[in-house]
C-alpha cells in the first residue's frame, strides 16, 4: 500500500509538468489570440511555481504528505480516473457522436451527467448549429484528432485539483465552390481548464480558449 501512494505521489508531479507542456504547446500554435496571451502569463507562473514545488519534495516527508490524502478518506487515484473518463465520454459525445440537430437536442441532459453543468453550457455552444455556404444547418465539430486530459497540482486545503482538456478536431466538410463538387474541413483546437473538486465531485469551468483553425 505504501509503495502505491509514493507511486501515486510521484505521478502527481510528473502530471504537472505534462500538464504545463500541454497548455505551452496550445499557446505556442496560436501567439496572435489576445486570451493567448493572459494565458501564457498564467502558465508561466504556474511553471514557475511548479518547479518550486519540485524542488520542494525532496525537504518534504512524503509519509506526511500522504497522511493529508488519508485524512480527507479520498482515493485520489480513483477519482481522478473518474473524472477523466467521464471527460473524455463528454468530449466524444459533442465532438464524434453529435451529428444532427436531433443528436444536439439531446445534450442539454446528458452533457451535464458526464461533465456538469458549467462545462456542459460552453461545449454545447461551442457545437450550435449554424448556416454553412450552402445554406443548410451545420455543426462545429465532425471528429476528434486527439484529446488530452492533464493534471496540475492537488490542493490538499481545497481538496481540489486542476484539470487541462485539449482536444484537436475536425470540422464537417462544407462545399467550397458553387456546383458543391469540392469540399473541405477545418482543423482546430479547444482547451478546457478546468477545477475539480474531489471530495464534493464538482467540476467548474475556469476558462475556455478557442484556438486557430487551418484547412484540413
Amino acid at each position: 500500500m505504501e509503495k502505491k501512494h509514493v507511486w501515486l505521489y510521484f505521478i502527481g508531479g510528473l502530471l504537472t509538468v505534462i500538464a504545463g507542456i500541454t497548455v505551452w504547446l496550445f499557446i505556442a500554435t496560436n501567439p496572435n489570440n489576445a486570451k493567448m496571451a493572459n494565458l501564457k502569463r498564467m502558465n508561466t507562473k504556474n511553471l514557475a511555481l511548479s518547479s518550486y514545488y519540485q524542488k520542494q519534495t525532496n525537504s518534504l516527508s512524503v509519509e506526511g504528505e500522504l497522511n493529508h490524502i488519508s485524512d480527507t478518506n479520498i482515493n485520489v487515484q480513483n477519482s481522478l480516473n473518474d473524472v477523466t473518463k467521464n471527460l473524455k465520454s463528454g468530449i466524444d459525445l459533442v465532438y464524434n457522436k453529435t451529428k444532427n440537430e436531433d443528436d444536439y437536442s439531446k445534450l442539454k441532459s446528458t452533457l451535464p451527467k458526464l461533465v456538469g453543468n458549467e462545462l456542459s453550457e460552453q461545449l454545447i455552444t461551442n457545437d450550435k448549429p449554424v448556416l454553412n455556404q450552402s445554406g443548410k444547418k451545420t455543426l462545429t465539430y465532425d471528429k476528434t484528432d486527439d484529446v488530452v486530459v492533464a493534471f496540475g497540482k492537488y490542493d490538499y486545503q481545497s481538496v481540489t485539483v486542476p484539470i487541462y482538456v485539449a482536444v484537436d478536431y475536425e470540422t464537417p466538410k462544407v462545399a467550397t465552390s458553387e456546383k458543391g463538387n469540392r469540399t473541405q474541413s477545418l482543423k482546430g483546437q479547444d482547451l478546457y481548464i478546468l477545477t475539480f473538486n474531489l471530495k464534493t465531485k464538482k467540476l467548474s469551468l475556469d476558462q475556455y480558449v478557442k484556438g486557430a483553425t487551418s484547412n484540413g
